[in-house]
C-alpha cells in the first residue's frame, strides 16, 4: 500500500516534492488513520463501509461541501456548517478524514491543497 507511487506523489506533490516534509506529513496521516479508524484498515484506502452509521450520518447531512468550482488559485474550495451537538467529535473527525483522503485522489489538489470556509451560525456548539 505504501510502496505504491501513486499514494506516495500524493504526499510528495502537497509538500513541493520536498522529501522530508513529505515523509512527516505520511507519518501523521498514519497516526490519525489508526487513532481514528483502527488496525484494519491501516494499509488500504478508507471506504464508505468502514465509516460507522454515525459517520455516515454526519457525512450526508450537508453540512460539509465540496464546491463544483476551484479558487482563484485553483485551490478546491470546501464549505462546512455547524453540524447538531449530537454528532459525536470522533464522527465528525472520521467524516473529515475520509473527505480529505477522497479530495486528495485529485492531482491538482495534491499540488494548489484547498480552502475551507466555514459558516458558524445557528446550531450551538458542542
Amino acid at each position: 500500500y505504501v510502496d505504491h507511487i501513486k499514494f506516495r506523489l500524493q504526499f510528495l506533490r502537497a509538500d513541493n516534492m520536498n522529501p522530508v516534509r513529505a515523509a512527516g506529513r505520511l507519518v501523521q496521516h498514519f497516526q490519525a488513520k489508526l487513532e481514528l479508524f483502527g488496525m484494519n484498515v491501516l494499509a488500504r484506502d478508507i471506504t464508505q463501509d468502514d465509516l460507522d452509521d454515525e459517520t455516515l450520518l454526519s457525512l450526508y447531512d450537508g453540512t460539509g461541501q465540496t464546491l463544483p468550482i476551484r479558487d482563484r488559485a485553483g485551490r478546491l474550495i470546501l464549505v462546512s456548517f455547524v453540524q447538531p451537538a449530537n454528532i459525536s467529535v470522533t464522527a465528525k473527525l472520521k467524516r473529515v478524514f475520509y473527505g480529505m483522503m477522497v479530495n486528495a485522489e485529485d492531482v491538482e489538489t495534491q499540488r494548489k491543497g484547498c480552502v475551507g470556509v466555514s459558516y458558524l451560525v445557528g446550531e450551538t456548539f458542542s
